[in-house]
C-alpha cells in the first residue's frame, strides 16, 4: 500500500489578477507551488507525488522539481477544465502505473502552509475510518441564506469549514471519479463533496490550524507572506 499525494495546480487564478497563475507567485524567490510540494516531499508518510498542472506550465514544473530536488514527484500531468478533472488526471496516472491500493492524499497546489503533522493525522484517521478531511471550527455565526434573506441560524459549535488534505482509498476514489465523469459530473467543489454525493460515508475529520489557507485572492497571498515572515521571526529569536 502506498500513500500518494495528488497536488492539483491547474487553476489560472482569475480572481488573483496576477501576471502568472497564483501557484507560481513567488515569495523570497520560491514559488507557492514549491512551498506546498516541499511539505509532502519531507513527510515520511508520503511515498510519491503526482502534480496536475496547467499544460503550458508542465516544462516549468519539471524544472522546479529538478531545481528543488523534489524527488517524490513521479508524475506531472496536464490539469483539467475543473479542479475535479485535475484531481482525476493525477489520480489516473497513479492508478495506471499500478498503484491501486493505499491512500490518495488530495491537496491544492496553493495551500503552502499545510503541515506534516496534519498530513500524518489525516492519513492515520483515514486508515481507521475509511477516509479523512482537514477542517476548522467556525469562529463566527453561520447561517443558511437565500435571495438576500437569512433562513436559518446554524449551531456554530457543530459547523466545520472544510480544508485539505482530503484522504481517501485510491481504489474507491478512482471508481467514484470514473462514475461521475462518465455521466458528465465534473465540477464538484471538492473531493468530499464528490464522495458524499455518490454514497461514500466512511470518513472522519482532523482539526487543522487556521493558518492552513488556500491562496485565492491578493489578500490571501499577503496573509501567506505575513505568516511566513512571522514564522521566520520566531525562529530567528
Amino acid at each position: 500500500m502506498s500513500n500518494v499525494a495528488i497536488i492539483f495546480a491547474g487553476g489560472v487564478g482569475r480572481r488573483m489578477g496576477a501576471e502568472v497563475p497564483k501557484q507560481f507567485l513567488k515569495y523570497e524567490g520560491k514559488e507557492v507551488l514549491v512551498y506546498t510540494i516541499e511539505t509532502f516531499q519531507k513527510s515520511e508518510q508520503i511515498d510519491a507525488i503526482a502534480v496536475a498542472c496547467l499544460p503550458d506550465y508542465i516544462e516549468f514544473c519539471l524544472a522546479l522539481v529538478k531545481k528543488y530536488e523534489l524527488t517524490k514527484v513521479k508524475w506531472i500531468v496536464p490539469g483539467g477544465n475543473t479542479g475535479q478533472e485535475s484531481i482525476f488526471n493525477g489520480l489516473d496516472v497513479v492508478y495506471q502505473s499500478g498503484i491501486t491500493s493505499g491512500y490518495a492524499v488530495i491537496s491544492d497546489g496553493v495551500r503552502p502552509l499545510v503541515t506534516d503533522k496534519l498530513i500524518c493525522d489525516c492519513i492515520s484517521t483515514a486508515k481507521k475510518q475509511g477516509g479523512a478531511i482537514a477542517a476548522v471550527k467556525a469562529v463566527e455565526t453561520a447561517v443558511y441564506g437565500k435571495d438576500g434573506r437569512v433562513e436559518k441560524i446554524l449551531d456554530r459549535e457543530r459547523v466545520l469549514l472544510i480544508k485539505a488534505p482530503q484522504v481517501f482509498p485510491i481504489d474507491k476514489l478512482y471508481d467514484i471519479q470514473k462514475k461521475a465523469l462518465g455521466i458528465g459530473d465534473n465540477n464538484n467543489i471538492d473531493t468530499i463533496s464528490l464522495m458524499t454525493k455518490y454514497g461514500y460515508s466512511g470518513y472522519g475529520f482532523v482539526m487543522s490550524d487556521y493558518t492552513n489557507i488556500k491562496i485565492t485572492t491578493k489578500q490571501d497571498f499577503e496573509l501567506f507572506k505575513a505568516y511566513k515572515r512571522m514564522k521566520n521571526d520566531v525562529f530567528a529569536e
